[in-house]
């Protein structure tokens, strides 16, 4: 298996629009993928950082690599 992390760090502005993109889009985007064995996802706990991270759970390097290349 393969544990892929991905952190991104939003301004404040597209806060929003970000969590609700992510949450119609993004999230089930992830999910359909062929390969895919977990995933997770949260924002940091540090109240001044608007940064998220996403931890997904492949079955193989060829399932992470379909994904995103």
């Amino acid at each position: 298996m393969i544990v892929r992390i991905f952190r991104v760090r939003i301004h404040q502005e597209f806060k929003q629009d970000f969590e609700k993109d992510f949450d119609l889009i993004s999230l089930p985007l992830v999910k359909a993928q062929k390969g895919l064995v977990s995933l997770s996802f949260g924002k940091v706990m540090d109240q001044d950082k608007d940064e998220y991270v996403l931890i997904t759970t492949w079955e193989n390097q060829d399932a992470l690599i379909a994904f995103c290349g």
